[in-house]
């Protein structure tokens, strides 16, 4: 397998096509990783990003097995299923890359050796296996990134082979390479000062001064800079006429630096024994694998992650003969700024014993001057408090002997996606735990002496060992308290968090500061902040805690961002400013607001806030679909902020229920956990639009599991008939049975409630349609159209309309389907409905394809496609991609179909709605047979029927007929 170039892969020397982008992704990223596991979730963000469908994890599992198709030459299984991922065995397989790293590491040794000839000879047969580009051609950030490294790689090879030719003075013939390089990296100091070296070597002294020049002139017009030492010193040779000595080769790993900065143990460390043990396995997989360890141990303040990590390195340390290394980030410390990692790598340098003057100016050269020292070293790193994944990335060693623990509140998530660090994430403690630590710090004797005390002591610390410690270190310091005399003032809620510091230690003293300096408007909203469960936060939550306008609050909101207990991380696809309090702000928020709020004025502001959310919810709505429509209402009274500029944040009202999805889901489930019934089914209910045209099946129907047990609790017929009509419709054509639909159909009745009632008969001709019952199915549409135009729901008495128009295509009543779609076209344009529009188009596509009308029909498509693509309705462009092709397909422009077809398949399977995935399939096969290409139709055939596994019939038939027929 290649990748330093672009991705290739041969199979018994014959070169094998990887077909989808998807596929050559995964498989590049399993040939970087060769014979190391790589997590499903590392897989999943190399392919999609930030925003992965819900069905990644099945569509990559579809991709490795295209993989294992694709190279079936071979006997042997080459990708295997490891959990948590998968992975590429090493033992049957070659990579370009792990050749070039044993040539180099044999150019290394030889170089020490002092065979510089030897060396070169390896170091020139590693560059020469890059055919290009390292891994291009494919869309990936993730993929980006590991390329620009091994790009780097590359380079740095070039300079150290270059380095070698000119000390056996072999100078000339690099001169060409030398020029190449220079021009594609003009800022390169190092490659411009050995050709102007090769140039002197070789009598051309005129022109290696004028490499200087050029330099000069570069750097100070480009960057104001002047030349660096090593270029002064090449031209400073030259021009006194003495030969210029080469550029002395990258570091190499000395003595081993008896370098120990490991704190000392913690006292009185107890449990953790399944955490430690999880550490070692992480050790032990990561040296088998030949990579290094780097564990990212991650918890809120408090639970005790520094003194874990100091555990676990005492206990390794002998495994790190060359040194164990400490340091403190500072990333969450109440009188130091977080440490910046050009200042960590200076610390680490010099305690490696690189003299001062020889630790580079800039962070990538002292990068890469550690990774050069700690090649062949095996070293320890706890990196202690750290913010951020860039204050870290900086300070990884890439040795494999190597290990590293990072303590943070973060997740750090680009850590574990980008560098293949694992996560440890660490609970409390439990209550027995927790008294175990109490009789170590306090002493058996003493606390056993009131077991009950003791108990209510270790419960109130609620698992925190810090809170644990202070606890008894207070104790220790005052012999005349018993556990009871702690106990009871621990169970003062008005000073239980004064009662947590001891000394300058405090649980809570850095946020404590900030909140006290706070106006009194700002304090307030910090507190209420403090009930809210969802992630992040837009300005109008703001205003909807406080009860004020949207201009007062922001003002307020200020105040919170200049003290830094709020941040700002960016804004979201409506326009809107999303903010977020850290996960330990926000829980002393939640204790300031428990304590200083009443619980009546809690649940008031809560419902006021979700009131709000709800209001925009309907209004945004009502706009994409051009009224209210499809909405059953409860009894909620609308609110919103009097100043909110409602036009500008719903100027696309699609992108402002994106934004606020999570909010929303948080907001159902904080609802219905606080019983506000009403509230609960009308939030999950208000989703809809935005559910039809994203496809976020999973989110929503919990969301209404969670509306229907509150709803059912307490009483609420009509929420709990809204709810099940919600379940029944979010995939009919998956149903298997018609249950809930049918209770709400029968609650619908009873209340008397005729446009639910219609609503959900609606939904059941929809379940028969998919389930190819048209005779019911039409019965069930023609039942719902008088309750829905009595309800004037313009909106879906128009999907009812263009369903009723399928039926009528299926039986060849041409005549009846235009007329329907037509009538359904025009009240959607009427009402302003752009996804109904393009349902409609999409439609009377469909019935000219079936009238044998292609050029009508790629029309009516065509036009179909920018209201989609404008929703990012990514199922329903999938949906006109096959129709359009399909007509391509009847008018022989066989090119074209297969192009269309092939987006159309994946957006389909991005979508994860198995019913497109199976014609998308089925009808770029039919494109490829027809272009004569018989084996590769056969095999989208094949992926047809595998994909619908009987969930699309009518597709699956075609399917198995095209099979027969090849």
């Amino acid at each position: 397998m290649r990748i330093l170039g672009p991705v290739e892969v041969d199979v018994d020397r014959v070169l094998v096509t990887i077909p989808g982008r998807r596929q050559r992704i995964v498989m590049a990223l399993l040939a970087l990783n060769a014979g190391r596991v790589v997590p499903l979730d590392v897989i999943i963000d190399a392919v999609w990003g930030e925003s992965p469908p819900a069905s990644a994890r099945n569509q990559i599992a579809i991709c490795v097995t295209q993989l294992r198709r694709a190279l079936q030459g071979s006997d042997e299984e080459l990708i295997a299923a490891v959990p948590p991922g998968y992975q590429l065995r090493s033992d049957t397989v070659t990579v370009d890359l792990r050749l070039a790293e044993d040539l180099v590491r044999a150019g290394h040794r030889a170089r020490e050796n002092d065979d510089a000839k030897t060396a070169a000879e390896y170091l020139r047969a590693a560059l020469d296996l890059w055919r290009g580009e390292t891994l291009s051609g494919l869309a990936s950030e993730t993929m980006a990134a590991e390329a620009t490294k091994l790009e780097e790689w590359r380079l740095t090879l070039t300079e150290e082979y270059i380095d070698l030719k000119l000390a056996l003075g072999l100078g000339s013939e690099v001169i060409t390479e030398l020029t190449v390089l220079v021009g594609c990296h003009p800022f390169r100091e190092t490659l411009r000062a050995a050709l102007m070296r090769a140039l002197y070597s070789a009598g051309r002294q005129a022109e290696a001064l004028e490499v200087y020049r050029e330099g000069r002139a570069i750097l100070a017009e480009e960057l104001g800079v002047d030349p660096g030492p090593e270029l002064r010193s090449a031209h400073d040779a030259i021009l006194q006429g003495e030969p210029a000595a080469p550029a002395p080769p990258p570091p190499r790993p000395g003595p081993p630096v008896a370098v120990a900065q490991l704190p000392s143990n913690i006292a009185g460390f107890v449990a953790r024994e399944r955490e430690l043990a999880t550490m070692d396995r992480i050790f032990a997989e990561c040296r088998a694998a030949g990579v290094p360890t780097c564990i990212v141990v991650t918890s809120m303040g408090g639970v005790g992650k520094t003194g874990l990590a100091i555990r676990w390195a005492h206990r390794v340390a002998e495994h790190f003969p060359d040194g164990q290394l400490f340091i403190d980030l500072h990333g969450y410390t109440e009188q130091a700024s977080p440490l910046a990692p050009e200042a960590a790598l200076d610390r680490f340098l010099r305690a490696l014993g690189v003299p001062g003057e020889r630790v580079p100016a800039t962070l990538n050269d002292r990068e890469a001057l550690l990774r050069s020292l700690l090649a062949n070293r095996r070293v320890l790193f706890l990196l202690d408090n750290a913010r951020t994944s860039a204050q870290v990335r900086p300070l990884l060693p890439g040795a494999p002997g190597c290990a590293v623990v990072v303590t943070t509140r973060d997740q750090l998530t680009d850590l574990v996606v980008r560098q293949g660090a694992r996560p440890l994430r660490l609970p409390t403690l439990t209550e027995e735990e927790s008294a175990t630590l109490l009789d170590t710090i306090v002493g058996a004797e003493r606390m056993s002496d009131d077991p009950a005390a003791t108990a209510r002591i270790a419960e109130l610390c609620d698992g925190l060992p810090l809170a644990l410690r202070i606890a008894g270190a207070r104790l220790l310091a005052r012999p005349h308290w018993t556990p009871a005399t702690l106990a009871a003032r621990l169970d003062d809620e008005q000073r239980r968090l004064a009662e947590f510091s001891h000394g300058e230690v405090g649980l809570r003293a850095n946020f404590s500061l900030s909140y006290q300096g706070l106006p009194r408007p700002a304090a307030e909203l910090f507190r209420l902040l403090g009930l809210l469960d969802a992630p992040d936060f837009a300005d109008w939550v703001a205003a909807a805690l406080l009860g004020t306008g949207l201009a007062e609050a922001q003002d307020h909101l200020e105040d919170l961002l200049d003290a830094q207990l709020v941040h700002t991380v960016g804004r979201d696809p409506a326009g809107q400013l999303r903010h977020r309090m850290h996960d330990l702000v926000r829980l002393y928020a939640r204790e300031r607001v428990l304590e200083e709020e009443p619980e009546e004025r809690r649940r008031d502001t809560v419902t006021r806030v979700l009131r709000c959310l709800l209001t925009l919810a309907h209004e945004a709505n009502r706009r994409e679909r051009g009224g209210d429509f499809a909405i059953v209402r409860g009894t909620t009274q609308a609110w919103s902020p009097p100043d909110t500029p409602v036009d500008d944040l719903l100027a696309v009202p699609l992108n402002w229920l994106e934004s606020e999805r999570r909010t929303l889901m948080a907001g159902v489930a904080q609802a219905a956990g606080t019983g506000l019934g009403e509230l609960a089914w009308e939030l999950a209910h208000a989703g809809i639009v935005l559910q039809e045209t994203r496809n976020y099946h999973d989110e929503w129907r919990a969301a209404h599991r969670s509306a229907l047990d509150t709803v059912r609790r307490t009483g609420n017929r009509l929420g709990e008939a809204v709810m099940l009509y919600g379940l029944g419709g979010l995939e009919p054509y998956r149903s298997e049975s018609s249950d809930p639909l049918d209770r709400a159909l029968a609650l619908f009745g009873e209340l008397g409630h005729s446009y639910g009632h219609a609503l959900a008969l609606r939904n059941l001709g929809l379940v028969d349609h998919f389930a190819g019952r048209h005779e019911a199915a039409l019965l069930r549409y023609e039942a719902a159209l008088p309750g829905l135009r009595q309800a004037r729901d313009r909106s879906t008495e128009a999907h009812v309309l263009g369903c009723m128009a399928q039926i009528a295509v299926a039986r060849e009543d041409f005549e009846t389907a235009d007329a329907r779609l037509r009538e359904a076209l025009d009240i959607c344009r009427e009402i302003g409905h752009q996804r109904g529009q393009a349902q409609a188009l999409w439609r009377l596509g469909e019935l000219h394809l079936r009238r044998d009308e292609p050029v009508q029909a790629a029309e009516r498509f065509t036009a179909a496609l920018e209201p989609v693509r404008h929703l990012r309705d990514i199922l329903g462009e999938a949906y006109v991609l096959c129709g359009l092709g399909e007509t391509q397909i009847s008018r022989k422009r066989f090119d074209d179909a297969r192009q269309t077809l092939a987006h159309a398949r994946r957006l389909a399977m991005d979508s994860g709605e198995s019913v497109v995935c199976v014609r998308a399939c089925y009808s770029l096969g039919r494109a490829l047979a027809a272009s004569g290409d018989r084996d590769a139709a056969r095999k989208l055939f094949e992926e047809a029927l595998a994909v619908g596994n009987g969930t699309a019939p009518l597709w699956e038939k075609r399917a198995l007929a095209a099979l027969d027929d090849l």
